[in-house]
């Protein structure tokens, strides 16, 4: 193996490691924020979580309202968390006090994911199981969110 195969093989494996190892920090951190939301019974019953800021991406953030209220009864494994500077008022006018009343819907009213290593101007969907992080997906479509859901 020449020099140079060995040299490129050692920057990948320096670039991969710290990569890994952030990925895995990323995800413990959602994990301590999701046990701060959720009681231990629904999070190891819960399969998907939509987190759902107030502001950015308006298109993709309508795009995840509209996919969870009409879809919300579809799946018993699924949490939503509305975070990120939210108007009680305005959103129960938007959703209705009816839908934000629901066991799986939840307000970040302390904005603990908007403080984590997540970018919170898109809706994303974390996969769990049995209450740990296996995947962590930013959303900007409906369609995406079907994929992510009704894949399993």
């Amino acid at each position: 193996m020449s020099t140079r195969h060995v040299f490129k093989l050692l920057v990948l494996f320096l670039v991969a490691i710290p990569n890994i190892e952030c990925s895995n920090n990323k995800n413990i951190d959602i994990e301590r924020t999701l046990t701060v939301l959720l009681s231990p019974h629904i999070l190891q019953h819960t399969n998907y979580v939509i987190v759902i800021p107030n502001a950015g991406c308006g298109g993709c953030i309508d795009s995840a309202v509209k996919f969870v209220t009409s879809n919300i009864d579809r799946f018993d494994n699924i949490q939503v968390i509305f975070t990120g500077h939210i108007d009680k008022k305005l959103l129960k006018l938007r959703l209705g006090q009816a839908f934000l009343e629901r066991e799986n819907v939840s307000i970040d009213e302390e904005e603990i994911f908007m403080s984590q290593d997540i970018n919170t101007s898109y809706p994303h969907v974390i996969k769990l199981k049995n209450g740990k992080v296996l995947q962590i997906r930013e959303m900007n479509t409906e369609m995406k969110f079907k994929e992510a859901l009704l894949r399993n």
